[in-house]
């Protein structure tokens, strides 16, 4: 016979796992008489500009502008990057690209100009998307099921959390997103 601490602990990775499951718009993570419904939509209140850990743009240049001069501010570090067929935007790389803490738990920052060129190839990409794509508003709704007083059953919202400014959707976000909607933040 299972005691209640092994009982909890299999719960608690069942829900771990159904949060985890949970990574594209729409997906529902089902627990009997409740559900958890992922929501992704695009967040228009942040920009590329709002974090310095992404480095920084420019305002938007159309290509008609023959000359298409590095703005002042910007380094010759910072690369043009094509947002849509009729234009595109600088950006300036951010000093510290690559961060990581030591054994001893000291912090180290690799700078952007010693990145191995794969580094930087893969940043800037993933800088790139950002720009066409935006920022991510990601959200966990709460559902349960109710049954009315004709005996149907629906689907009643209870609970839900939300987070603006992400850049992907990832599994501790989600469990988070679950955590706060189920108890409260």
């Amino acid at each position: 016979m299972s005691s209640i601490g092994d009982i909890m602990s299999k719960m608690a990775d069942a829900l771990i796992e159904g949060c985890e499951s949970l990574t594209e718009d729409g997906d529902v993570f089902d627990m009997v008489d409740q559900c958890a419904t992922l929501r992704i939509e695009r967040d228009e209140h942040y920009s590329i500009n709002d974090y310095e850990s992404d480095g920084r743009i420019s305002d938007y240049v159309r290509y008609r502008d023959p000359r298409c001069p590095r703005p002042d501010g910007f380094s010759g570090r910072a690369v043009k990057i094509q947002v849509d067929q009729s234009g595109y935007v600088w950006w300036e790389p951010y000093d510290d690209a690559a961060g990581y803490t030591d054994s001893s738990g000291a912090q180290h920052f690799d700078r952007w100009d010693e990145l191995a060129p794969n580094k930087r190839a893969s940043e800037q990409a993933r800088v790139t998307d950002l720009i066409r794509d935006g920022f991510l508003l990601v959200g966990v709704i709460l559902s349960e099921r109710v049954i009315d007083s004709r005996g149907a059953e629906h689907w009643v919202e209870v609970g839900s959390d939300w987070v603006g400014g992400c850049d992907s959707v990832y599994p501790g976000l989600t469990l988070e997103l679950f955590e706060n909607a189920t108890y409260g933040s």
